[in-house]
């Protein structure tokens, strides 16, 4: 069933966080597309987010706003890799936050972009300390 103009379907979502100054990354799911037992038809979308105490899933409408969506063309091959999240659903800053998650099951690839900036700024940083 559709939802505020977004199709069924499994969606890359991002919210920008004012509070932590990080964007926050997470997969929508509309329309139930991952199977779970605890969502009927007709029910609200669910969103599937990594935060400190593990992966999650919640209810979209418990949730600040994510303005940011992208629908996931490779649907079968998310749920694939939305599953072999769950098997790994601790938080690493480093290798396993909110954003390698979400870009794992969308794309395949595990990455953060605000990682590898953080961490650029810290060499730059570096660098010109030891100059």
């Amino acid at each position: 069933m559709p939802y505020a103009g977004l199709p069924d379907g499994l969606y890359l979502a991002k919210q920008v966080s004012t509070r932590k100054r990080v964007d926050h990354f997470g997969i929508i799911d509309v329309g139930n597309r991952l199977g779970h037992p605890l969502v009927r038809p007709g029910d609200p979308p669910v969103v599937v987010h990594q935060v400190p105490l593990g992966l999650r899933l919640q209810w979209l409408h418990e949730t600040e706003p994510w303005p940011e969506c992208q629908l996931i063309a490779d649907e079968a091959g998310a749920l694939v890799r939305i599953r072999e999240a769950f098997n790994d659903p601790g938080y690493r800053l480093f290798d396993n936050n909110c954003e390698h998650v979400a870009r794992f099951v969308a794309s395949g690839k595990k990455h953060s972009l605000q990682v590898q900036a953080g961490l650029f700024v810290v060499g730059l940083a570096a660098l010109f300390a030891m100059s």
